[in-house]
C-alpha cells in the first residue's frame, strides 16, 4: 500500500486502466440510449400529436457543418420534458453526444477527458504524492512497512522495511482502513507528522517532515549479486528514479540485473526512450510508429546514458504488462538479446497523444501503432517470453467474500472450495484436487488448517476459515515473497546457467 491511495488488491492480476477509461465504462450505454430515445421521441411525438393539437414546426438548418447537432441540443434543452430535472442540460447533452461518438468508434483508448479526468490521468502515470514514502501491507489489521522509497522523507528519517506502523499523530491505526491512515499521514509538504513504529518489540517515535514522493520505480539488491529494478509506470520522472538505483548498483559492482515490468500499464513515450538509453547504446532503434498513411517514424536512443556494467539482463513480464512496457521489452529482446521471463504480455501496441483544450479538458486519441525495432506487431499479439512461467494457481482465482451464513460440506461443489484448494496448496497443505469439489482430502486439509490456527473445527468450510485462509495466502506472499514468486525465482536461476 502507499499513502496516496485507497486500499488495493494485494496481488495485482488485472490490467491497469486509465482514469478516463474507467469513467467511460461506468457511464455505460444506457446514457446514450436515453439521449437517442429522447431525440426519437421529440420527432415522433410531433408526428402523432402535432396533427391534432398543433401545427408541425419545421426546424430550419443553416449550412454550417454541425447545425443538426446544435438544433437537436437546442430543442432538447428547451422542450424535452424530462430535461427539467437535469442541471445545465446543454452541457449534459453535449457530453453524452461526445461519449456516444467515442462509444461507436470502437477504440477504447481514444476518449474525451474533462479537466479533472486529465489531472487524474496525469497523476496516474507519474504516481507522485506528498507523504512520507513507504509502501506497506496489512495482515490481521497490522500495517507492516514493505519498502521505503529512495530519497523519500521516510528514508531520510530512518524508517526501515519490517517496521510496524503503530500510531499516527497519537492515534492507534491497527485495523484502521488504509484510506483513513492515508488521510492522517498525508498533508502539505514541509509539515510534520508524528508516527510511532514498532521495531523488534520497541516503540520508535519519528517526527517526519512530509515531502514530495516519487514511486513509479523501485530498486534493491537481492541474493547479494543481483540488481532488481521494478518499473511500475513510465512517468515523467521515472528515468530519474531508476538512475539513482542503477548508480548505486554500479558502486556495488552489480553485473546481473532483473527489470520487473509486471503489471506495468505503460506511460509516456519520452520516458520510454529515456529509460531505454540506460540499457541500449546511443542511436539504437527502440520503436517504430506506423501512422494511418503508412508512414513509419523511428524512435531511437538519442543520448549516451548506457550502463555497460550489466553483463546479463532478464526482463519479467505478465499479462498486465502493456503499451510502453511492451515496447521496452521488445526493444531489449531484439536489440540487446535480453531474456524475457513470465507470461505473454497484454498486446497494446497503439499510440495515444493528448490534445488539450483551453478549458483544461483534452482529447486522447490513437494516432499510430507501435512496432518493435524489427517491425513486429504488438497490438493484440503481445510479447511472448523466452521462458514461460506462471505464478501459483491461487493468484489467478477471482473470488469475493464468502456469505456469512454459507457453509460448504463434504460432497458439495463451490467456487469458494475451488479457491481454498488452491490456497491451501500454496500455503503447504495436501490437497488432492483443484476443481471446487469438496473431497474428503480437501475437508481434512481445511480441518487441519483450522486446528493449526485455533479455529473451530466444524468439518465444513465456514466464512471464518475461508477468510483466514485468504489472509494466510497474503501473509506468505508478503513475508516470503522472494521465495514464493515463481517467476522471479526462475529469473534468478537463469543467472547461474
Amino acid at each position: 500500500m502507499t499513502f496516496m491511495e485507497d486500499e488495493k488488491v494485494y496481488v495485482k492480476l488485472t490490467k491497469h486502466e486509465w482514469p478516463d477509461e474507467r469513467v467511460r465504462k461506468r457511464k455505460q450505454r444506457w446514457i446514450i440510449r436515453v439521449v437517442i430515445l429522447a431525440v426519437l421521441f421529440s420527432f415522433t411525438s410531433g408526428w402523432f400529436f402535432g396533427s391534432s393539437t398543433q401545427s408541425i414546426q419545421r426546424i430550419d438548418l443553416d449550412e454550417s457543418k454541425y447545425a443538426r447537432l446544435d438544433a437537436i441540443i437546442g430543442q432538447l434543452s428547451n422542450t424535452w420534458y424530462y430535461g427539467r430535472d437535469i442541471e445545465n442540460i446543454e452541457a449534459w447533452l453535449l457530453q453524452n453526444a461526445i461519449d456516444g461518438m467515442f462509444d461507436l468508434i470502437g477504440d477504447p483508448y481514444t476518449s474525451y477527458m474533462t479537466a479533472q479526468e486529465v489531472l487524474d490521468f496525469e497523476q496516474s502515470i507519474d504516481m507522485g504524492f506528498v507523504g512520507i514514502g513507504v509502501q506497506f501491507y496489512v495482515i490481521d489489521g497490522v500495517n507492516i512497512v514493505e519498502r521505503v522509497f529512495k530519497n523519500s522523507p521516510a528514508e531520510r528519517f530512518g524508517v526501515m522495511p519490517g517496521d510496524i506502523i503503530y500510531r499516527v499523530e497519537g492515534i492507534e491505526v491497527e485495523g484502521m482502513p488504509t484510506s483513513e491512515i492515508a488521510a492522517i499521514v498525508m498533508g502539505e509538504a514541509g509539515t510534520i507528522v508524528t508516527i510511532d513504529f514498532i521495531r523488534a518489540n520497541e516503540v520508535i517515535t519519528k517526527e517526519i517532515e512530509r515531502g514530495e514522493v516519487r514511486n513509479s520505480a523501485y530498486g534493491e539488491i537481492i541474493n547479494n549479486n543481483i540488481g532488481l529494478i521494478e518499473i511500475n509506470q513510465f512517468g515523467s520522472t521515472t528515468h530519474l528514479e531508476i538512475k539513482e538505483y542503477l548508480d548505486e548498483m554500479v558502486n556495488l559492482n552489480i553485473e546481473n540485473l532483473i527489470i520487473d515490468m509486471r503489471d506495468n500499464g505503460g506511460g509516456y513515450l519520452e520516458s520510454l526512450l529515456n529509460i531505454a538509453s540506460f540499457f541500449l547504446e546511443k542511436d539504437t532503434v527502440v520503436i517504430q510508429q506506423k501512422y494511418k498513411d503508412d508512414r513509419i517514424e523511428i524512435g531511437s536512443v538519442n543520448r549516451d546514458n548506457y550502463y555497460d556494467n550489466f553483463k546479463k539482463i532478464i526482463v519479467l513480464v505478465n499479462g498486465n504488462t502493456a503499451s510502453a512496457s511492451e515496447v521496452l521489452t521488445a526493444a531489449l529482446k531484439e536489440q540487446a538479446g535480453v531474456t524475457v521471463v513470465g507470461e505473454t504480455t497484454f498486446g497494446k501496441g497503439s499510440v495515444q497523444i493528448t490534445r488539450p483544450f483551453s478549458d483544461g479538458s483534452a482529447l486522447k486519441l490513437t494516432t499510430a501503432q507501435w512496432l518493435t525495432p524489427q517491425g513486429n506487431l504488438i497490438q493484440d499479439v503481445g510479447i511472448t517470453p523466452d521462458v514461460v512461467v506462471k505464478q501459483h494457481p491461487a493468484f489467478y482465482q477471482q473470488v469475493g467474500m464468502m456469505e456469512e451464513d454459507l457453509f460448504v460440506s463434504f460432497d458439495e461443489v463451490s467456487e469458494y472450495v475451488l479457491y481454498v484448494q488452491k490456497a491451501l496448496d500454496f500455503i503447504g497443505y495436501d490437497v488432492d484436487r483443484m476443481d471446487g469439489y469438496m473431497s474428503r482430502t480437501t475437508l481434512d486439509a481445511i480441518n487441519a488448517f483450522n486446528a493449526a490456527n485455533d479455529l473451530e473445527v466444524t468439518d465444513t468450510l465456514t466464512p471464518t476459515s475461508y477468510q483466514v485462509i485468504r489472509t494466510e495466502v497474503l501473509r506468505k506472499w508478503y513475508t516470503n515473497r522472494r521465495a514464493v514468486d515463481l517467476q522471479l525465482q526462475v529469473a534468478i536461476g537463469l543467472f547461474n546457467e
